[in-house]
């Protein structure tokens, strides 16, 4: 498929050098007719040769199949990269606390490849505050950043130190 697209991308781009290049006159109208035969059979002869093979069937399947591999890779790639994001944007929430700790998620993907988050786990590496309310204050204050971030239940985010 990649060599059939570059191919009759480059013809259709020699056509409009030729085009561009050949002067008006009698001849022009016959050299671009010429020249719209060869990018037409460019196009259709390949389509043609494509119809003509005996494993037709088999090879529409493939393609299909191949097509949905790569759209199921380029979702999963998605959701990777969202997850990936999310992290980052509470690990700088944590910073902008002078905290400092990783981010994991456990999740799941529905059949329309949502992410539904099971459990949001944050280990901070320092213990944030001696004083018992003040770090009762803080550790509520990040499970509300990371619950109106996410959209999820705060019950579900668990954060250790």
């Amino acid at each position: 498929m990649k060599e059939y697209l570059i191919s009759v991308i480059s013809v259709a781009i020699l056509s409009c050098l030729i085009i561009s290049v050949i002067p008006s006159g009698k001849t022009s109208k016959t050299i671009i007719l010429c020249v719209n035969v060869i990018v037409g059979l460019t196009v259709i002869l390949p389509i043609i040769n494509y119809f003509n093979r005996e494993d037709f069937s088999i090879t529409i399947d493939t393609a299909y199949k191949t097509e949905e591999n790569l759209n199921t890779d380029y979702l999963n790639y998605s959701i990777e990269n969202k997850l990936e994001y999310n992290k980052k944007v509470i690990k700088t929430y944590l910073k902008s606390k002078n905290l400092n700790g990783e981010v994991y998620f456990d999740y799941e993907t529905d059949k329309d490849y949502k992410v539904v988050y099971k459990k949001i786990s944050v280990k901070l590496n320092k213990k944030v505050i001696i004083a018992e309310n003040n770090n009762i204050n803080i550790i509520e204050e990040i499970k509300n950043y990371i619950s109106c971030f996410l959209l999820v239940d705060k019950d579900i985010i668990i954060i250790y130190e």
